[in-house]
């Protein structure tokens, strides 16, 4: 007979693995502190200006970092699923955040405390250990992306995002990629039409 799982379970379960090894005490533990969001697209997630007081962890869709100057939006990052998307600097220091997460997809997210999270990632025996690998990853992931960005034209930018995240470049609305890539929405679709022909 198969096992019915609550919807924290099973996103829970998209976001570390469906093998993931807990100690059932942590399981149980995360399983009472931890809470399934669900957004529609272009819901604001953290706002600007303010402190984050969870930590996020996508199970379902594409979230992504914005900041807004003189009328501009440029997006810094998408955060995709299964992964952790947070803001470190609120979260370790505290500090009022500069940007905003927002859906640019309909999202499911699992939100954990703040205070929660950092007691198991530096406290916390199987279940740190799982955070402690997905802040490593999300660390490793931000140095690639902002090496593509620094140091590839638009065209390797685009190449590099069909490549390594397709589902990014099939799911996020042009508006949100030409954000990313500091274009237009226009240029964008020129370059897409333009790289469909290259091998």
């Amino acid at each position: 007979m198969a096992q019915d799982y609550t919807p924290i379970e099973v996103a829970l379960k998209k976001i570390f693995g469906a093998g993931a090894i807990l100690e059932e005490e942590e399981w149980a533990e995360l399983l009472q502190i931890a809470e399934v969001v669900v957004c529609k697209k272009n819901e604001i997630i953290l706002k600007r200006n303010t402190r984050a007081a969870d930590v996020l962890f996508v199970a379902e869709g594409i979230l992504a970092s914005a900041f807004t100057m003189n009328d501009k939006t440029v997006i810094g990052r998408f955060f995709t699923s299964p992964g952790l998307c947070t803001n470190f600097d609120s979260l370790v220091n505290q500090a009022v955040s500069r940007f905003q997460i927002m859906s640019v997809t309909p999202c499911t997210i699992v939100r954990i405390p703040a205070d929660k999270f950092l007691h198991y990632y530096y406290h916390g025996r199987s279940l740190g250990l799982l955070l402690r690998s997905n802040v490593l990853g999300i660390m490793a992931e931000d140095i690639w992306m902002t090496d593509i960005k620094l140091l590839s034209t638009k065209e390797e930018m685009v190449l590099f995002m069909r490549e390594h995240y397709p589902d990014v470049v099939k799911e996020v609305p042009y508006k949100y990629m030409a954000q990313f890539l500091g274009i237009t929405a226009e240029a964008y679709s020129r370059i897409l039409r333009k790289s469909r022909y290259r091998k």
